[in-house]
């Protein structure tokens, strides 16, 4: 297989998907947003929801977008401040579930979200489905 036919696959892959990351990321905010934490001790850890929440409102930023986005559009579309924005949105780099364009300095989804769809089309039985349909 050449690099453009797995190019050609992975675009597909992930239009094919995206519906699922959308619904994926809804039901985990949805969780986190309902879910009571037991008492906690450590200030730090009280910030995690917000971090966490944080963190998918940037990536969910991502799936309304079909071109790069720089950290003004998304602090803007996230409603966070610059400062912030840029901090989660390196963390999320470094951990791969944004890249940066070294052209534009703009963020685009990274290959770890191919992973989480990959485990939650493992998980959900996607595939089989699809390949059903398909025959």
């Amino acid at each position: 297989m050449d690099r453009w036919s797995i190019l050609n696959f992975a675009c597909k892959f992930c239009l094919t998907i995206r519906a699922g990351f959308v619904s994926l990321f809804k039901t985990i905010f949805h969780i986190l947003k309902h879910t009571q934490m037991a008492i906690l001790t450590s200030s730090r850890i009280n910030n995690l929801p917000q971090t966490v929440k944080r963190a998918l409102d940037i990536l969910e930023a991502f799936m309304d977008s079909n071109e790069a986005l720089g950290i003004t559009e998304l602090s803007r579309r996230v409603r966070l401040n610059k400062s912030t924005t840029y901090r989660m949105v390196q963390a999320l780099r470094m951990r791969g579930y944004v890249h940066q364009d070294d052209h534009t300095n703009k963020y685009i989804l990274g290959y770890k979200i191919l992973k989480l769809a990959s485990g939650f089309m493992n998980q959900n039985k996607i595939r089989e489905i699809a390949r059903k349909n398909y025959r």
